[in-house]
């Protein structure tokens, strides 16, 4: 079908000023499109936080205008199970464990980059894990519990600048040894123009050119004192924040979209609603270059909202927050609508984003080009299951966990109004003494015969109230991948496993993300401070910064179970280590390996430490078998694991010891052990990959022991000593 929406009002088709109608026009539709959705997380929101009509905080069915008939009697129980709530907590606790447990790399794309890689790792975890803890912590939590709620999330990936005013000194005398110094023209002609009292009014002007915000009289009387004293200070803005900010946003609330889209990068058009106070909006003037007229007009319009119906997120009339409209709740706040939307320019498809107030007629705040290298959408989806394409006919836990919840509800509030009826059971009264008869705990009923008193026996309790619920619960867990007696372990662990997994998966491309804005906006001084002197510059241009590295993050779900982790130990010990006769594993990597599953953090710390201890153990130990050497003795064979290490350790003796150079021409036998103790550090360096066992005791004894000794007069290896070959 041909669009009637003609190329002055396709926002599609580059303009050098935006659209507004058509962009209010399809905010408006999507807010229309969206009413389905809307109807649907009311439910969730009450299913998962137990809301229903006629609650009593006792947890009791009293009689209100509210509830009508009470059934079965008033005083019953009316249980809060809380089923989709604890699946929601289990879930995101099994995620933050996986997040949190700093298994963040980056994986250079070429091997040419693998040096650069070490340095990404380190300002990565910086960035995640230390310095944007907060932010990330408060945002991937809300993404969870939005996308398990409701069904589907969105987090924003944004840049964040932000100034405030303060103090800046400025010194005339520095300022005219840096003019004589750079021979600045521009420069020079600033101070002299400064320093002419006659030309004031061009110098007022300068100086409210540098900085808008300052007064004529401010202007005037810093001129006054960089004249008399040659220091002045001057209130200018300065960057506050210039960091990345991530935002956890719920669909149709917070962000709008096509409904039917399954990527919002892909996304024709993606709006992002935001409420903000006026400071904030006047000092992005500076920050944002945002118009001055519009920011003007939009504060005439604090609390107005694009909404005219109650939050959505709170749409249940069950909800405690019935009343409470987006309007009363940001009354004192001004909604801008961020306009993300691809437009055809030159044969090319650009990224722009307009801002815009849904009341303000023919101003905008801002209209360009996105402006972030990485070439994307800032908006990145999380759905709770990926079983339709598109994002929002994933369904949430409540939705799925709905009449399971139910079920249980009406068994437990069975099996106390069981227990009501026993503590207090219903009195068979003589006839004439009883009130009204009605059926409950305490209650009585009269009989014929008169003057005999008695308690009236409620039926036997079956046991199909706890089969009932036994059979949800075992449903529920085999669902979900809890682990349960009834649950097969196999599909259990497959099913957390699959939970984590997806998780970090759709975690990469938005870190991603951060890390190219990173790349974009840090300069390479703010990098070194994080991670020392760098061999590459940091801040990169487009291409760089849209392909050099891949994220990977890894998580094994069986590592949160000590016994897994025991029984690994258990095997590698008793079964396979035994059978490495040629020494071929790693025992440094399996402790590592190890200690990763206990605890990431523990094992980072521990390895750090146990790196310096290992490395000083090796020094000691070389240095006493050089002693050894000395008097005569011939140290045990054993095995090396550092031979470049011992190797650098014997090459700092002979350039600092001319004498052991010396002893190597006059006593032989000195200079055989040397020789035997620099072959067998040499072979074992060499032969460590390919034959490690072997390779640390390639050389045999020079004096019996073990060996018949090496030939006498092989000098080969003492004869590079001398010439400080020690180690090559």
């Amino acid at each position: 079908m041909k669009s009637n929406i003609k190329d002055e009002q396709n926002i599609a088709v580059y303009s050098k000023t935006p659209k507004l109608d058509q962009l209010k026009a399809e905010i408006q539709e999507m807010n229309t499109n969206a009413a389905f959705y809307h109807a649907r997380t009311g439910h969730f929101y009450d299913t998962r936080y137990c809301l229903w009509s006629g609650q009593s905080p006792d947890g009791r069915k009293w009689d209100t205008d509210e509830n009508g008939d009470i059934f079965p009697w008033e005083g019953a129980s009316d249980t809060r199970v809380r089923l989709a709530d604890k699946i929601i907590k289990e879930r995101k606790r099994l995620r933050k464990l996986a997040f949190w447990g700093k298994r963040i790399v980056a994986r250079a794309l070429g091997s040419q980059n693998q040096d650069w890689a070490a340095t990404v790792n380190p300002l990565l975890r910086w960035m995640l894990y230390t310095h944007g803890l907060d932010m990330i912590n408060r945002e991937l939590s809300l993404v969870w519990s939005y996308m398990d709620t409701l069904g589907a999330a969105v987090l924003g990936v944004f840049w964040q600048r932000e100034t405030r005013l303060g103090d800046k000194e400025f010194d005339l005398g520095q300022l005219q040894q840096a003019a004589q110094e750079t021979g600045d023209p521009n420069l020079m002609a600033m101070l002299e123009t400064l320093t002419d009292p006659s030309r004031d009014e061009e110098n007022i002007a300068m100086v409210q050119g540098f900085a808008p915000e300052v007064t004529g009289s401010e202007a005037r009387a810093f001129l006054k004192d960089l004249r008399k004293l040659g220091t002045a200070k001057l209130k200018v803005p300065y960057i506050f924040k210039n960091e990345p900010r991530l935002m956890a946003l719920r669909p149709f609330v917070d962000v709008l979209f096509d409904p039917a889209l399954d990527n919002l990068q892909d996304g024709r058009l993606i709006v992002y609603r935001e409420f903000i106070g006026e400071t904030e909006l006047k000092e992005r003037a500076v920050s944002r270059g945002y118009s001055e007229k519009f920011i003007t007009e939009a504060l005439k319009h604090k609390g107005s909202t694009s909404f005219e119906i109650i939050d959505p997120l709170y749409s249940s009339q069950n909800s405690p927050r019935f009343r409470r409209t987006l309007l009363e709740d940001t009354k004192h706040l001004i909604e801008l609508q961020h306009c993300y939307y691809r437009v055809s320019e030159r044969g090319s498809t650009s990224i722009y984003c307009t801002v815009i107030h849904h009341d303000v007629k023919e101003l905008y705040a801002t209209h360009e080009p996105v402006e972030y290298d990485h070439g994307g959408m800032p908006f990145h989806s999380f759905t709770c299951e990926r079983e339709e394409r598109p994002i929002m006919e994933s369904r949430g836990i409540p939705e799925i966990v709905s009449t399971w919840q139910t079920e249980k509800k009406i068994q437990r509030d069975a099996r106390v109004d069981r227990t009501s009826i026993e503590v207090v059971p219903m009195m068979v009264v003589p006839k004439g003494m009883a009130g009204q008869v009605e059926v409950g705990p305490a209650q009585q009923v009269e009989q014929s015969r008169k003057g005999e008193y008695s308690f009236l026996q409620p039926p036997a309790l079956g046991s199909t109230t706890k089969v009932v619920e036994n059979d949800v619960d075992t449903e529920i867990n085999e669902y979900f991948g809890r682990f349960s007696a009834q649950a097969d372990p196999a599909m259990t662990m497959a099913a957390r496993q699959e939970l984590v997994t997806d998780t970090l998966n759709d975690l990469c491309a938005p870190i991603r993300q951060v890390f190219q804005l990173a790349q974009q906006y840090f300069t390479d001084e703010d990098v070194s401070k994080v991670v020392g002197h760098m061999k590459h510059p940091f801040h990169v241009g487009r291409e760089e910064i849209q392909g050099m590295f891949d994220l990977e993050f890894t998580f094994d779900v069986r590592t949160m179970d000590i016994e897994f982790i025991q029984t690994i130990g258990g095997v590698m010990k008793d079964v396979i280590i035994p059978l490495d006769r040629q020494g071929t594993l790693d025992m440094t990597g399996l402790v590592r390996v190890l200690l990763q599953g206990i605890d990431p953090n523990i094992a980072e710390t521990v390895q750090q430490q146990n790196t310096q201890v290992a490395q000083m153990q090796e020094v000691n130990d070389q240095q006493d078998r050089l002693a050894k050497i000395a008097v005569g003795i011939e140290p045990p064979q054993k095995p090396f694991s550092n031979p470049q290490l011992r190797l650098g350790v014997l090459q700092n003796v002979f350039q600092n010891n001319p004498g052991w150079q010396q002893r190597i021409q006059s006593d032989e036998l000195f200079a055989k052990l040397m020789t035997k103790e620099v072959k067998m550090l040499r072979f074992s360096q060499a032969q460590s990959v390919t034959n490690p066992m072997i390779g640390r005791t390639g050389a045999k004894p020079v004096m019996g022991g073990d060996g018949s000794g090496m030939p006498a007069g092989d000098m080969g290896g003492m004869a590079q000593l001398g010439m400080g070959g020690m180690g090559q």
